[in-house]
């Protein structure tokens, strides 16, 4: 039987069977063509050892494959444009325009508007980024995370390398993390016009202007 057998037929699994798949697991880290089916034999592990989800293994593998950092569900609106994000594409997805919005800046402009009791379109927050990536999404995604490490001083010295981090650093540096930010994935293109379509949403976002994209990065 696959992992993903044992793991999908569960009615059968008893406390008694998670030493055997341990073992099968052991067995399985040797061969990377059933990385899916480890991954799938991993949760329904975590499962297992927890009597209260025994029943609802089902639900423990539903997020599997997902792209948790990504937003795919629904339209972003920036100043009154919206932005269709393209769910066909994920996290590998390579060359690709994708989308940063800031979640603690957004929460500051529904405040803001609450308080001077006006709507949210007659505050303006600078909170979105326009960005491009040859490499697969997830990779770029890693390179803005690691302007967010701290040397071994606590110090931040990296921050200077990504407009997201930098922006974090200088506007609210009690949220400095990659995690404070919406990510969605526009569009895929040629890597020949990459370039020409970057420029063409931050124009079309006004990100040089009222955005992120003015920010001066240091490479």
């Amino acid at each position: 039987y696959s992992l993903r057998f044992i793991i999908s037929n569960n009615q059968c699994i008893n406390y008694s069977s998670i030493t055997k798949l341990e073992k099968h697991l052991t067995i399985a880290r040797k061969f990377t063509r059933i990385t899916r089916d480890l991954a799938y034999f991993n949760k329904g592990l975590v499962a297992l050892r927890d009597p209260d989800r025994i029943d609802g293994l089902g639900r423990a593998l539903s997020g599997f494959g997902k792209c948790v950092w990504l937003i795919s569900d629904h339209i972003e609106l920036l100043y009154r444009i919206g932005v269709y994000l393209d769910k066909t594409l994920t996290c590998k997805s390579k060359n690709v325009i994708y989308l940063a919005q800031c979640s603690v800046c957004q929460q500051e402009k529904k405040d803001l508007a609450a308080e001077f009791n006006t709507c949210e379109d007659n505050v303006v927050t600078e909170d979105s980024y326009v960005g491009q990536t040859m490499s697969e999404a997830r990779i770029r995604m890693n390179g803005h995370r690691s302007a967010f490490k701290r040397n071994e001083n606590g110090d931040y010295v990296a921050y200077m390398k990504s407009a997201l981090a930098q922006h974090c650093y200088e506007q609210h540096p009690n949220h400095m993390s990659l995690s404070v930010f919406k990510l969605g994935l526009i569009k895929s293109c040629s890597a020949m016009q990459l370039d020409r379509e970057e420029n063409r949403f931050i124009s079309k976002l006004r990100t040089e202007v009222i955005g992120l994209n003015r920010i001066k990065v240091v490479r």
